[in-house]
């Protein structure tokens, strides 16, 4: 299955597999990786670092988990795919991150989640403007990102599934920040 990392140097728009860069201590490495679980796709984002990461990229990676965190809780049956999107922006906002909420200023997605299954992508799409209506048993991945233009982005996916009492996480990796 594909992945991806990315560092301070590598590129959030394509930062794809291994490089000549070195990892740095205490830089955030944000690591996305797919696989199949029992004949399904999943789809996860972790944050790592060498040695403790900056306070900044601490405070960020610790919103966008808990925007994620949010997401999942608020998922149910009945719910429009972008009043969850709408939930993450405002949630952003509040937290002091939605001017790097899903992207740098003129480079944002308009997209916080996906369906997944036997595709790695499906729909609907967690996004602004979406009609589509969250059904029991839909599964998503989620992935709230913050991207600090020109110096590291931050973030965290995982998969879950609608209940009638939110969302369950059925991804298998634990949703935390990870310090070598």
């Amino acid at each position: 299955m594909p992945h991806a990392m990315q560092s301070k140097d590598n590129s959030a728009a394509f930062p794809c597999g291994a490089g000549p860069k070195k990892l740095e201590k205490h830089e955030p490495i944000m690591v996305d990786f797919a696989y199949e679980y029992n004949g399904y796709h999943m789809d996860e984002t972790r944050m790592f670092s060498i040695g403790p990461m900056s306070d900044e990229a601490l405070w960020a990676s610790e919103a966008a988990i808990k925007i994620h965190d949010t997401i999942i809780e608020k998922a149910r049956p009945g719910l429009k795919a972008s009043e969850l999107y709408d939930i993450s922006v405002s949630l952003a906002d509040e937290l002091g991150y939605g001017h790097v909420y899903l992207g740098p200023p003129g480079h944002k997605v308009s997209f916080v989640g996906h369906g997944i299954g036997l595709e790695l992508i499906e729909r609907p799409f967690l996004a602004r403007g979406k009609e589509d209506v969250l059904q029991l048993g839909m599964t998503f991945a989620v992935e709230p990102k913050m991207v600090f233009k020109d110096r590291f982005g931050v973030g965290v996916e995982s998969v879950f599934v609608v209940t009638d009492d939110g969302g369950r996480l059925i991804s298998k990796v634990p949703v935390k920040i990870f310090t070598c």
